[in-house]
């Protein structure tokens, strides 16, 4: 899992995620032994609420077990810049419903 180019999850299934963005810490390691590694942070049918702050220049994930808020770079704070959400998944089925 990668979130602004920074690995939250490594190839070893080790995660980068600062303690403070993880709200339930005993179902997040749970989910270590239960799920696959990358469902960690978040699993199946779990709402994931997505913010982006066009003026504080954060992008901020929440679930039930994590609250992780990400900086947008300074290069990227441009007046010009246009925002595209852009969700990528890999190894299994997925969906997605925005609303």
């Amino acid at each position: 899992m990668c979130a602004a180019g920074k690995a939250m999850v490594d190839d070893d299934g080790n995660y980068a995620l600062p303690a403070s963005s993880i709200i339930l810490p005993e179902v997040y390691m749970r989910r270590e032994r239960e799920y696959q590694s990358t469902d960690r942070a978040f699993i199946r049918d779990e709402e994931i609420v997505v913010t982006l702050d066009c003026t504080a220049h954060t992008l901020r994930l929440q679930s039930n077990t994590v609250d992780h808020t990400i900086d947008i770079e300074e290069q990227h704070r441009t007046p010009q810049q246009q925002w595209v959400l852009n969700v990528n998944f890999s190894y299994g089925d997925f969906e997605v419903e925005l609303v």
